[in-house]
């Protein structure tokens, strides 16, 4: 099972939601650097192979899922 942190759960819901990694920033009240660390630990831990487009992908089935 893979776990990821309530903090990266609600970046990949908003990305699913095409917010902008600046947009997420001001709503979790973090810089815009963390905000790409997190992505970069996602991909990571769910082994996208550094792909942004394949986050994408999973953040918009991860937000229907969740909705």
């Amino acid at each position: 099972m893979i776990l990821i942190t309530p903090t990266e759960k609600i970046i990949v819901s908003s990305i699913g939601r095409n917010k902008t990694a600046r947009e997420i920033a001001s709503n979790l009240n973090i810089s815009v650097r963390i905000v790409e660390k997190h992505k970069s630990h996602v991909r990571t831990k769910l082994n996208l192979n550094f792909s942004y487009g394949s986050l994408i992908v999973f953040a918009k089935a991860y937000d229907d899922f969740l909705n």
